[in-house]
């Protein structure tokens, strides 16, 4: 998996944050809840929209997108999405910040 994190502050103090994951499908694991079994993973299937194998894209994308805001400390006070695309290989989310640079 590829991943990267952009960041800007506009003249106005906004903090904006792009976040870019990608990869083959394969190279996502099924979530686990924690202390369950492997049972509980979700089912790998073909890719649908809304199938069980791009719910899993999806929930690894934010899995993996809220672990790098908490590891940089950016949006501290969390964020709202401009525009988000996900796809069987990964996905993108351009998002801002709801506390300014300011």
């Amino acid at each position: 998996m590829k991943e990267s994190f952009e960041t800007e502050v506009a003249p106005n103090g906004a903090k904006r944050f792009t976040f870019t994951l990608k990869g083959k499908q394969r190279d996502i694991p099924a979530p686990v809840v924690a202390g369950s079994s492997a049972q509980s993973r979700m089912p790998r299937g073909p890719v649908e929209s809304g199938g069980p194998s791009s719910r899993r894209v999806e929930a690894y994308f934010d899995w993996a997108l809220e672990q790098k805001l908490m590891e940089t400390g950016f949006c501290e006070r969390g964020y709202f999405e401009i525009e988000r695309i996900i796809s069987p290989y990964g996905g993108e989310v351009r998002g801002e910040c709801r506390e300014g640079a300011f």
